[in-house]
């Protein structure tokens, strides 16, 4: 009989279902990851704006201007944290959770025009950080 190991797909993060392989050893993905428990009136799970907001505090890779979109940047974090980012024909993109509604997000860097249907990702180039404004449907 082959052994097998449990390997976690690090491309579903925080979904993380085992799979199986060959190997003798077991891998594992060592990041954390933030449950999603509470909710603001049955609409948008709190802890799910809460780590999106994580995600730019401590991207994995800084933002650069010279190589690469806002967009682009913004879409490859969350995606390297486990998020599922969708085309979005309104928006810049959307996350598209395990349970509820897709949310939908456009980025900028300068101030946000009044939007009520998406959330904002907003880069401020002064102190290189990203705020993220969530959707007023959140």
């Amino acid at each position: 009989m082959d052994e097998f190991a449990t390997v976690l797909n690090t491309d579903s993060i925080p979904t993380s279902k085992p799979q199986r392989c060959n190997s003798g050893t077991a891998v594992r993905d060592t990041r954390e990851v933030t449950s999603i428990c509470c909710c603001l009136e049955d609409r948008v799970p709190v802890s799910l704006i809460g780590t999106i907001e994580t995600v730019f505090h401590n991207p994995p890779i800084p933002y650069e201007p010279a190589k690469h979109s806002l967009k682009a940047w913004a879409t490859y974090c969350l995606r390297d944290r486990g998020f599922k980012v969708v085309y979005a024909q309104n928006a810049d993109f959307a996350i598209e959770p395990r349970t509820g509604d897709k949310l939908y997000f456009k980025v900028t860097q300068s101030q946000p025009e009044t939007d009520s249907t998406c959330g904002w990702i907003v880069w401020n180039s002064g102190t290189n950080q990203a705020t993220v404004i969530p959707p007023a449907s959140a």
